[in-house]
């Protein structure tokens, strides 16, 4: 069966991503617990260490209750959450989730990226937000900054701001319509944001 493409992208005041640097590298600069680098070409997973530099296309892929972070040249930081295969394309700044979920951090400037999960893909530029595999085949957008444009291959749209989420059906057929949520209950229990070195947000 033909899989159909979903668009979703989050469109901010921010440089066009084609004049930004390629993201297809970081460094590791923070593990906790199981985090395994998988070289491609090879079925054989290896334990991340500190500094180690994940290039694409090998993936990272993390363990129950296990989080980590890479930081590019640019200080783009990707949050890499629990039982989450992710990794970089080699040209552009795409980010692959195969499955589970991440944090995207672009700062001012940096261009922003481009998060693919399975038939959907989600431009962001110059922003903070979390993005999640459903087990449907859908895909959750969740802002914690910036504002933020969601449009359907239809021609569809939704504009979010800090504290809103949606959720992209499954094969794209249609949005769940913005939800509002509590933005600093999520940002006190988000295991993206808690338990790492520094804080992300400036509303912290």
């Amino acid at each position: 069966m033909k899989t159909k493409t979903l668009l979703v992208a989050l469109a901010l005041a921010a440089a066009p991503l084609i004049h930004a640097a390629p993201l297809s590298e970081s460094t590791v600069t923070e593990i906790i617990k199981d985090v395994n680098l998988l070289p491609t070409g090879t079925a054989t997973a290896s334990p991340a260490k500190m500094n180690d530099l994940v290039k694409a296309p090998d993936r990272v892929r993390t363990g129950a209750e296990s989080r980590t972070e890479l930081t590019a040249p640019d200080n783009t930081i990707t949050r890499i959450g629990a039982n989450t295969v992710f990794s970089f394309e080699s040209a552009g700044r795409v980010l692959n989730l195969e499955s589970g979920s991440l944090l995207f951090h672009s700062p001012k400037g940096a261009g922003g990226g481009t998060i693919k999960s399975g038939g959907a893909s989600a431009a962001v530029l110059g922003t903070t937000i979390i993005a999640a595999a459903t087990v449907d085949g859908g895909f959750k957008v969740i802002v914690l900054e910036g504002n933020a444009k969601v449009t359907l291959p239809n021609g569809k749209s939704m504009t979010l701001k800090a504290g809103q989420m949606v959720y992209v059906l499954p094969g794209g057929v249609g949005f769940s319509g913005v939800l509002n949520i509590n933005l600093g209950k999520l940002v006190a229990g988000s295991l993206l944001l808690n338990g790492f070195s520094h804080s992300l947000l400036r509303c912290r």
